[in-house]
């Protein structure tokens, strides 16, 4: 939930408070690699976490999943309250001029079945990796 929140918060940012600034970045999307990488970081230890609270097999996979659906269902919502309730704005992004409402929700509709099914497993795969660093310390200190 709270990279659900953290998301939220920075997509209403980058699209709604800086949309000029945006496009005077030289880079194609600048908050977007340090999102991500926050994301990968946070579903590591999410993995972590759940492998040394529950201890069976596929813990991390299984937290993983679950924080990436509920980050890709975020996304998601965000982006359809961005499109309905600020439409005007979003219209003036170079990136979107000449957008219609219809092309709005078409990217949208693609959003919604891609999106998760997408997220999801990638971030089964990093909880599942934030499980095994645990897994291992456990068998070193075993030894």
């Amino acid at each position: 939930m709270l990279l659900g929140a953290a998301e939220v918060t920075v997509l209403f940012v980058s699209n709604l408070a800086l949309p000029v600034a945006a496009a005077q970045w030289s880079g194609r999307d600048p908050v977007g690699f340090g999102l991500l990488a926050l994301y990968a970081a946070g579903f590591v230890l999410i993995g972590a976490r759940a492998e040394q609270r529950a201890g069976t097999r596929w813990a991390g996979a299984r937290a993983g999943a679950v924080a990436g659906f509920v980050v890709a269902t975020f996304f998601v919502v965000t982006f359809s309250v961005l499109f309905t309730v600020f439409y005007a704005t979003i219209i003036q992004r170079p990136s979107h001029l000449g957008a219609t409402h219809a092309s709005l929700n078409g990217i949208l509709m693609g959003a919604v079945f891609v999106v998760p099914m997408v997220v999801t497993p990638v971030a089964a795969l990093l909880g599942e990796v934030g499980g095994l660093f645990v897994v291992a310390r456990r068998k070193m200190a075993i030894r």
